[in-house]
């Protein structure tokens, strides 16, 4: 746990230092977006970095909303204090399609798929980042162990608050960055054609089973946490995409060129 970083002259948080630099990298992904979308035209250029950036937005205060709602009861009311990558995640992505659903009939060129595609290994990168950020601040921390695979934290972090001084919990935060890490290689190599597709799947799998070493309150319903329900949620929703476009494209017809 290195809850900050001394730069000499000023300190800072390491959770905000990472979260920071992680956002700055999704800055980088939008600028590719926006180079690849003046191949178009200067409009539609302008509509997508709108776009993004209210998506960006969207997702920092679904994130914060998300969390606030599934906490209402552990807190005693609505109190926006922490937030939830799925929702802040879900609440972006949902707002950035909807956005270039109702702009597609004006603008038919706006192609979905490819600005998430382009931007899928800057998004996992990021979520690598914000899970170590996680580990130093000592956040979203495992169960109890013996396992070699478990840490200490310092008797102030939030794991050793919760379960007390000298217990050892399983590294959740790094399992999660790791299992990002290999998400982030399989989409530069093995599913170049469809890494967004190929993100919403595995995060998934990596995260409804991670899930079940974590040991900070996350509210829970019907034996699994809400995260594991919505990663089934996105898991299936993905599934079922991916049939509707295959037998979409086998009844298109064969054009003879």
């Amino acid at each position: 746990m290195f809850p900050t970083i001394d730069f000499g002259a000023f300190k800072i948080s390491t959770f905000s230092f990472l979260i920071g630099l992680g956002v700055s990298i999704l800055l980088l992904g939008f600028f590719l977006i926006v180079k690849y979308v003046k191949k178009v035209n200067f409009e539609e250029t302008m509509l997508v970095t709108i776009f993004l950036s209210l998506s960006l937005i969207m997702g920092y205060l679904g994130g914060y909303l998300f969390d606030g709602l599934l906490k209402i009861g552990e807190r005693g009311g609505l109190y926006f204090v922490s937030t939830a990558f799925y929702g802040g995640f879900l609440c972006a992505f949902g707002f950035f399609v909807l956005l270039m659903f109702i702009f597609k009939k004006v603008h038919p060129k706006l192609n979905t798929l490819t600005y998430l595609n382009i931007l899928t290994p800057f998004i996992v990168f990021a979520h690598a980042l914000g899970r170590l950020g996680c580990f130093a601040a000592g956040c979203c921390f495992g169960r109890p162990c013996d396992s070699w695979a478990g840490v200490v934290f310092p008797s102030d972090a939030p794991a050793s608050i919760y379960y007390g001084a000298g217990t050892k919990v399983y590294a959740t935060q790094i399992y999660e960055m790791s299992a990002l890490l290999a998400i982030l290689v399989l989409v530069l190599t093995l599913f170049r054609k469809r890494p967004f597709v190929a993100y919403l799947l595995l995060y998934a799998i990596a995260r409804f089973i991670i899930e079940f070493y974590r040991g900070d309150d996350r509210g829970a319903s019907l034996l699994l946490s809400p995260s594991q329900w919505v990663a089934i949620i996105v898991f299936l929703g993905t599934c079922a995409y991916l049939i509707y476009t295959y037998f979409k494209k086998k009844k298109s017809p064969i054009v003879d060129k």
